[in-house]
């Protein structure tokens, strides 16, 4: 009797965890990304300082972004559009720790 009432147990876990999930999804308590949601900003490249090479010309203009650390991850938050914020990935989509 015991065997049947575990696997009673795991089956109302089962339905209840599922049944769950539809109830938070149907609501709008889950959000579905899509790839209209990844918007390119814009291309950075590193500039890498060789020992005995002079130095890099820099443009005197700030660039339009700035950068924030959080928990982290480095954020980018565009100075005059305030609602563009993303996070700085590399070319295979892995997150810039700081």
């Amino acid at each position: 009797m015991k065997i049947n009432h575990s696997w009673q147990l795991i089956g109302v876990a089962l339905i209840t965890l599922i049944i769950t999930i539809i109830a938070l999804d149907k609501n709008g308590y889950l959000r579905h990304s899509s790839e209209d949601d990844s918007i390119y900003l814009s291309e950075f490249n590193l500039i890498k300082q060789l020992p005995g090479a002079s130095e890099t010309k820099l443009s005197h203009i700030p660039a339009d972004y700035t950068a924030q650390c959080v928990q982290g991850v480095l954020l980018l938050r565009h100075k005059k559009q305030k609602d563009n914020v993303g996070v700085l990935v590399d070319k295979k989509q892995r997150a810039v720790r700081c």
